[in-house]
């Protein structure tokens, strides 16, 4: 049986936002007879996933754009499908070009990479918090926690610290310090990384992505800046505690 393989090319670079590719695999959708479901060999279309909202685009085939309907991930064998309306001119093996929505993408990232970094700034200021979802959508970004130490009252000296905090790292954005995103294969991460995290099931290959040199790092499938220096602002406008939940909302620019 043959194993089918794509590239992702978000993973290594997040601001790619028109790509040259080929299809390899066209199936009728299940459920609609004028819908097809395409597997091309590179794609530069992000999934919903992680608490990111999937990319909006189109294929061009023979001249002709055809709009992305729907993006379908299949986590067992790490493919994405694209759905689009049925034409004659989609083949195996055809050659296509894709493009994405170059604003909403831009966006994603910010506020992709924003949630990760009040994770940096919450790290740097030692508390011992558990990381739990993201939303990075636009309309109410946040990021969750789990706290077992919790001061009553204290929502808005936390807001002040890790705003403060979110400053002096966004001042640190410069050339020689980037982002950095590397995949790794299992074993050579488990190696490599200081904090890898026990959870991650074994054989499969880990995106490690570090914001800058001084942050540790996480395991992360989305979108993210290349350099802090992309933001102009990060910042958290509210912190809201419900049982040994905090819900950290912020907005980007």
């Amino acid at each position: 049986m043959e194993v089918l393989k794509q590239e992702k090319t978000y993973l290594l670079d997040s601001y790619l936002f028109s790509l040259n590719t080929k299809i390899t695999q066209v199936k009728q959708d299940e459920s609609d007879p004028n819908l097809l479901n395409i597997l091309f060999e590179k794609t530069i279309f992000h999934p919903q996933g992680g608490g990111q909202p999937s990319d909006n685009g189109f294929i061009e085939v023979n001249g002709e754009q055809i709009p992305v309907k729907k993006l379908i991930y299949i986590r067992e064998q790490e493919l994405i499908f694209h759905q689009v309306e049925k034409k004659d001119c989609i083949k195996e093996n055809q050659e296509v070009r894709m493009q994405i929505d170059e604003n909403f993408r831009r966006q994603n990232v910010l506020l992709h990479s924003g949630g990760h970094l009040i994770d940096v700034a919450v790290n740097r200021l030692g508390y011992e918090w558990e990381a739990g979802k993201g939303y990075h959508f636009i309309d109410g970004p946040y990021v969750e926690y789990t706290v077992n130490k919790w001061e009553e009252g204290s929502q808005e000296k936390l807001k002040d610290q890790i705003n403060q905090e979110l400053e002096k790292i966004l001042t640190e954005g410069s050339p020689e310090n980037p982002s950095i995103c590397k995949i790794y294969e299992y074993d050579e991460a488990k190696k490599e990384i200081s904090n890898f995290p026990t959870y991650l099931p074994e054989g499969i290959n880990i995106r490690w992505v570090k914001l800058n040199k001084l942050d540790p790092g996480c395991p992360c499938g989305g979108t993210h800046v290349k350099n802090v220096s992309d933001f102009k602002k990060v910042v958290v406008n509210k912190i809201q505690k419900k049982g040994k939940k905090l819900k950290v909302s912020y907005t980007v620019q």
